[in-house]
């Protein structure tokens, strides 16, 4: 049994993908969803949420399939199957004032100002990125991303509407600031291979230190087990498949199920730190390749 494809392989296959042509949601008339004004504590004037305007949603007339990024046609992706860890929002809000000021400050590269969030590989293999703010004005944003042969690219960001789809977990990559921007509101949403056979490299160090632990680790280890369960049953059948057609049992075949199911529940187990040794709001960081040197 072989679980693929491996870290290596996805490094080199599409680092994004712009998954629909046309806005997801009609772009509503209204200011920002969230307003604050200089000297002001209370939010009067700013409007007011509202379900039915903010969160109407026309489907799109095509849907892209895995299969259209080059993945094999029965293969697909499920959200992480972690009731804790299926989405987040990230937002960030502006003044007037200071919106302006940052405008008039363009210049020179946008990279050597203080990143949204620093390099880094996220926890789950596929992240889709909504953008749910008007990005007219908006000068950076982009998602630099560090390829395989050590060159920096940088992603324009989805627009009002759009969603991007990021192979996070493979690829080291890091939010760029966006200037001139008033609110900047994403929606990340997480997802992992459907198929329990294809590897799944999910890590909680992103995650860990903000969490429960207790819902986190509970989540985490129904999934996993889960997904062991899956692949035990799938070597069962082989072995009985074999024994059915009068095959001798392949021995070199099932010592390396074997092994591999020992390096998943090491995996695993390496995941589910104890509670005490635990630091509330410290993120761990993945061993990264020299970024900086990369980008001289």
């Amino acid at each position: 049994m072989s679980f693929s494809p491996n870290p290596s392989d996805l490094e080199s296959e599409m680092a994004a993908l712009a998954i629909q042509r046309v806005p997801a949601v009609p772009r509503p008339v209204f200011s920002p969803i969230i307003e604050k004004r200089q000297g002001v504590n209370n939010v009067e004037g700013a409007v007011q949420f509202d379900v039915k305007k903010h969160l109407d949603f026309s489907p799109p007339p095509t849907v892209i399939m895995m299969k259209d990024i080059g993945f094999a046609e029965d293969l697909g992706v499920s959200p992480v199957a972690m009731d804790y860890e299926i989405s987040h929002v990230n937002f960030s809000v502006k003044t007037d004032e200071q919106t302006k000021k940052e405008l008039a400050a363009v210049g020179g590269n946008v990279m050597d100002d203080k990143p949204v969030v620093g390099w880094h590989n996220d926890s789950y293999p596929f992240v889709c990125v909504l953008m749910l703010s008007d990005c007219t004005g908006m000068v950076g944003g982009e998602t630099a991303l560090k390829t395989a042969n050590g060159e920096i690219l940088k992603v324009r960001g989805p627009q009002e509407g759009y969603a991007v789809v990021l192979q996070g977990r493979y690829i080291v990559h890091q939010a760029l600031p966006a200037l001139g921007a008033k609110e900047r509101i994403t929606a990340v949403t997480s997802f992992r291979p459907r198929d329990p056979l294809i590897k799944d490299d999910s890590v909680l160090n992103t995650v860990r230190a903000t969490s429960d632990l207790s819902e986190l680790y509970h989540d985490y280890a129904d999934y996993r087990l889960e997904i062991l369960e899956a692949r035990i049953r799938e070597e069962r059948k082989k072995l009985a498949a074999g024994r059915n057609a009068g095959e001798k049992t392949d021995t070199v075949a099932v010592k390396k199920f074997l092994s591999e199911s020992v390096d998943f529940i090491k995996h695993m187990d390496r995941e589910l730190v104890p509670n005490d040794q635990v630091i509330p709001g410290y993120i761990e960081k993945d061993a990264l390749p020299d970024i900086d040197a990369a980008m001289k």
